[in-house]
């Protein structure tokens, strides 16, 4: 089974929200896929951390997930009502219905966090596509706020030279259309990339959401489990 979050980040389970921070930084730093282009698995690491860091800096999910860990001290746990002990063979089947849950819990686990994985690999480089276009963007705006200059400061010109000059010639005027048009046709498709890949981040991590549910349900079955299974063990007969 795969190690829990707390010990992914290398840190307490008591651990303050800026330890975490501190803990995620410098194993980001060590583990991110642009310094281990040698490793083919460097992006799932970096990803696994990303899902920790992500969890247990968020309040709310940090609660949810410490719930799917196996409590600490469980001695202090109330104990159920006794029951009837069940036969040799009635307890021989519910281990072995428990046992091959686990199993499945864990597999299933497993796959539901390669999946997770990946999908926060999709969104990471989603990101990174958006942050181009938007940089792409906003140097279309600065260089129109130049343009927008530019023809201020030749219209002035031009008021102070007309009487030296016909004006801008048509090959000029059409060359300067062409460009303003050229420019304007760029900026709508980059806008149009813009809000598509904003939509498909909406859309992936909502997934992530429903993929993080279903992860904190099964933890919790197989913390459930777990228990059970250690207190039957230390209840048996030698």
């Amino acid at each position: 089974m795969s190690r829990n979050y707390y010990e992914i980040l290398q840190v307490k389970q008591s651990a303050s929200e800026a330890e975490i921070r501190a803990a995620f930084k410098r194993l980001a730093k060590l583990h991110h896929p642009d310094r281990n282009l040698n490793s083919a698995d460097a992006t799932v690491r970096f990803q696994t951390l990303n899902n920790a860091h992500e969890t247990l800096v968020d309040p709310l999910k940090r609660r949810q997930y410490d719930r799917t860990l196996r409590p600490l001290g469980s001695s202090t746990y109330a104990r159920p009502p006794s029951k009837p002990k069940p036969s040799f063979h009635q307890d021989s089947e519910s281990d072995r219905r428990r046992e091959k849950r686990i199993a499945e819990l864990g597999v299933s686990l497993g796959q539901l966090q390669a999946q997770q994985s990946a999908m926060n690999h999709e969104i990471w480089t989603e990101e990174q596509r958006l942050a181009k276009i938007r940089a792409e963007l906003d140097s279309f705006h600065d260089k129109g706020d130049d343009v927008a200059g530019s023809a201020s400061k030749a219209k002035r010109e031009f008021k102070l030279t007309a009487w030296f000059t016909s004006g801008e010639s048509a090959e000029a005027r059409d060359a300067r259309e062409r460009r303003v048009a050229e420019r304007s046709a760029a900026r709508a498709v980059l806008q149009k990339q813009n809000d598509q890949i904003t939509a498909a981040i909406a859309a992936l991590r909502s997934r992530d959401e429903i993929f993080m549910a279903q992860i904190m349900k099964e933890m919790r079955e197989l913390a459930r489990l777990n228990v059970e299974q250690e207190s039957l063990a230390q209840n048996k007969p030698e």
